[in-house]
């Protein structure tokens, strides 16, 4: 099975950590499809304008499958993402599956996950869980998005406006899951790590990544959870 498009969002500052990127997606056998380079000085409202023009991009010129990956330009990749990403593909997600969770963010997961997203416990196999809501999730270092919701985004007049607006690009996407009532499923443990540099817009902001990350985890074998499943999933962490 071919993997989904992958594209990058950057900024042509970043030309080291976007070789480095390329490099580490490469060496897992994931070929870069295309990069999205933004010259224009960095502001929050450009970082969205900038990673949905690689999602047009994918879109006009890279459909296939069930969606695409678009990934940061300072990110690693676990060593079995070709096998992820095909598990993806074939459970066919109805929303966007993060491959990437920052910190020790526990909140979203089920209790017996919830020692390995915080990074203290260790599996061979991985799962992906959906998150019992979206609202306060960020961090879109790399998500796997379904070309319907694709779609949906692509025809949002606030995508590309330069105000600040819906925000940057993954606050701006979790906008869209909250008004337009989509799920948010989670890799666990995160499959993909930050490298965490500078910030562009914000240089500031502590810089974060994910403390679940493993290299080696391989994933799911089983088929995901039908969507009653699913929810009485969520309904249990949100109890929490």
């Amino acid at each position: 099975m071919k993997p989904p498009p992958v594209v990058i969002y950057t900024h042509e500052d970043r030309t080291r950590q976007l070789a480095a990127t390329i490099r580490n997606w490469n060496a897992a056998n994931i070929q870069i499809t295309h990069v999205e380079h933004q010259t224009d000085t960095p502001t929050p409202a450009r970082n969205r304008r900038n990673a949905l023009a690689a999602m047009r991009h994918a879109m006009k010129h890279h459909h296939r499958g069930n969606g695409l990956l678009m990934i940061e330009d300072d990110t690693t990749p676990n060593r079995h993402m070709r096998a992820w990403l095909e598990h993806i593909e074939t459970q066919n997600y109805p929303g966007p599956v993060t491959l990437y969770t920052p910190n020790q963010t526990t909140r979203y997961a089920p209790d017996h996950l919830k020692g390995i997203m915080s990074g203290y416990d260790k599996t061979t196999t991985g799962e992906i869980f959906q998150a019992n809501t979206p609202r306060g999730w960020w961090g879109a270092q790399a998500v796997w998005i379904p070309w319907s919701i694709c779609n949906i985004i692509a025809a949002d007049a606030r995508y590309t406006t330069e105000e600040l607006g819906i925000g940057p690009w993954d606050t701006a996407l979790r906008t869209i899951l909250i008004e337009h009532d989509l799920p948010l499923f989670m890799t666990a443990p995160s499959i993909v790590q930050h490298a965490a540099g500078a910030n562009l817009v914000a240089p500031h902001r502590q810089r974060h990544a994910s403390a679940s990350y493993d290299w080696n985890v391989t994933p799911p074998t089983r088929p995901r959870r039908q969507p009653a499943e699913e929810k009485e999933q969520c309904h249990k962490a949100s109890l929490d």
